[in-house]
């Protein structure tokens, strides 16, 4: 993660805030990280989703700090998991002649 956001990390004056800000970043990965998985997707097409929040314990003050994610824009893409696929017709090859190795062939459709 740091890596992927050195450049925002590395202007923060203290290592406690670059610190804080890592573990906010990482904490909006995982959120993410949730949203992907097949189950979240099976949730969320059948409209069962649960609320899902990022929020980072202060330990200095105890106070929990919401990173208000908006998970919204993760509804609406859909999984090929969840998709129905049409099944394709598979063809079997048949040699057109009886020359092993010939790269003459006739499809037969299978169903």
């Amino acid at each position: 993660m740091y890596l992927q956001k050195q450049d925002e990390i590395d202007t923060l004056p203290t290592p406690e805030e670059r610190l804080n800000r890592l573990a906010e970043l990482n904490v909006l990965a995982q959120v993410k990280n949730i949203y992907q998985t097949s189950i979240m997707r099976k949730a969320m097409h059948e409209q069962k989703a649960p609320a899902v929040h990022g929020w980072v314990l202060d330990i200095h003050t105890g106070l929990i700090k919401d990173l208000n994610v908006l998970t919204e824009q993760w509804h609406f893409y859909p999984s090929c998991l969840l998709t129905e696929i049409p099944m394709m017709t598979v063809a079997k090859v048949k040699s057109t002649d009886e020359v092993a190795g010939c790269c003459c062939h006739e499809a037969l459709e299978i169903r």
